[in-house]
């Protein structure tokens, strides 16, 4: 297995048919299937693990997805703390003490599911108190900072799946607005 260190975004082509990253934590980072002979991915800053081949090259430009003007004007923090309790709401963030509130299940979650939440939570300090509408907001934000940070599409996707219900019909929503921003990102 090949141990590799990005200091900072990275892109990386292959042509191998399935491409499996993992972190440092031996945890899934990325993973895709190889449909068209040539793959090219971007990787963010971090320490990873790989069987593939894997050729660096630039990375991926994305295009980042609109957003409506802010209705909290907060700045965001330069330090905060991530905390992991008992949290029914799975995630939540506390902008006055600037401390993310992860529920224990999340603790052995891929990394690219926690960053989403993590900026998710982030982006209430812009938006909130309107419903879904923030909800939506907050996702879209989570969205732009991953892909600034060197996470792909593929990733912005599977993470917003894994964290939000199909029973819900808000969560269905947000889902799919995030899915159609997602699918078009490419500049």
């Amino acid at each position: 297995m090949l141990t590799f260190v990005c200091r900072e975004k990275c892109g990386f082509t292959t042509t191998d048919n399935v491409v499996k990253i993992y972190d440092d934590n031996n945890i899934l980072f990325y993973f895709k299937e190889n449909r068209n002979g040539k793959l090219y991915f971007n990787l963010p800053r971090g320490k990873y693990k790989t069987y593939n081949n894997l050729f660096k090259c630039k990375p991926r430009q994305y295009k980042k997805h609109y957003l409506p003007k802010p209705n909290k004007r907060k700045k965001l923090p330069n330090n905060f703390e991530i905390v992991y309790t008992k949290n029914p709401n799975k995630c939540s963030v506390d902008n006055k003490n600037h401390v993310i509130y992860f529920d224990h299940s999340f603790k052995r979650m891929p990394l690219p599911i926690k960053d989403y939440i993590k900026f998710h939570e982030l982006g209430h300090y812009f938006y909130s108190g309107e419903g879904n509408r923030s909800e939506i907001c907050c996702d879209i934000f989570a969205a732009n900072c991953m892909l600034k940070c060197g996470y792909n599409p593929s990733q912005i996707k599977w993470s917003q799946n894994g964290t939000l219900s199909n029973e819900v019909k808000t969560s269905r929503i947000r889902k799919k607005e995030i899915n159609k921003r997602v699918k078009n990102s490419f500049l």
